[in-house]
């Protein structure tokens, strides 16, 4: 029994929507087996498909009741098979067994491609009615070449869409980046580079500072070289022409002496030791004389 609601505004047909959904799927399994010989155009009188989804083709407007995972359908192996198909790499004999399930989600209104009319028929052919080519050739009047390059058009809008959908289901399991959030500095560009030029100056001027530390040119005085550095200038009172006077320092002198008068000491003080033991050694020779 076939129940079909009327249009009339005074009946609710509400309650009639599950009945409804309840026989598509008894009749979309029988099409394969009690059904099989039915005529494709009355199937789809019967069914009556909903075959465009325009409106639905932005993804953000998908609605609940579609397919939005195809872990449960297709697995790894099943999706590559679909792509070398739909890349002329493999015949369409070797995507049979998916086509019925594909079938049986499309007009289940699960997968939301557009198809034409005959597209879909040929969908209805092949997939629910396990019906050959040769059959489809006879009952649709159209060439073989022609019956496949419709049925490849309709395996590639199926397969973006799963394809879409499992790239999706991908993407959720990876972990997600860290958001970055941008906060404006306190203070502006050009503050930030006059601290920072301050900052420079200041250092700069500590280590000229410690550079210029008067202990540091002790060692480069002249000492007790007053007179000679007067000397110097009142020298003809011309200074050379580089600028440079040059005044002996009495450093290295004084220096001199002071080695001079260690080495004495210590001369000094070897002497007498040499005395002592030359005095000792005598007194031992008397005594034992």
């Amino acid at each position: 029994m076939v129940l079909k609601s009327l249009n009339s505004d005074d009946l609710e047909v509400g309650d009639f929507h599950a009945f409804y959904l309840d026989f598509r799927r008894r009749f979309l399994r029988l099409l394969g087996v009690s059904f099989q010989s039915m005529d494709y155009r009355l199937a789809m009188s019967i069914l009556d498909p909903k075959i465009n989804f325009t409106e639905l083709e932005p993804r953000s407007n998908i609605s609940d009741g579609l397919l939005k995972s195809t872990k449960d359908f297709f697995s790894p192996y099943d999706m590559k098979r679909l792509e070398a198909y739909t890349n002329h790499l493999a015949d369409f004999h070797m995507i049979l067994d998916l086509v019925r399930t594909i079938s049986d989600l499309y007009f289940q209104e699960k997968l939301p491609v557009t198809l034409s009319y005959a597209q879909a028929s040929i969908l209805l052919c092949i997939g629910l009615q396990s019906r050959d080519i040769s059959y489809i050739e006879g009952v649709m009047k159209l060439e073989r070449q022609q019956i496949l390059s419709l049925f490849i058009k309709v395996i590639k809008k199926v397969y973006k869409y799963l394809y879409t959908i499992a790239s999706e289901e991908i993407q959720s399991t990876l972990p997600q980046p860290k958001v970055t959030l941008m906060e404006p500095h306190k203070i502006s560009v050009d503050e930030d580079l006059e601290n920072a030029a301050r900052e420079v100056e200041a250092k700069m001027r500590s280590n000229t500072e410690g550079s210029l530390n008067p202990e540091l040119f002790q060692k480069y005085a002249i000492v007790d070289g007053d007179a000679e550095f007067e000397n110097a200038l009142q020298n003809g009172g011309k200074i050379p022409t580089g600028g440079v006077i040059s005044v002996k320092s009495s450093r290295n002198k004084k220096e001199e002496h002071a080695k001079h008068r260690e080495s004495d000491k210590s001369g000094k003080s070897r002497g007498k030791n040499e005395h002592g033991s030359s005095s000792k050694s005598n007194k031992k020779r008397k005594s034992s004389h």
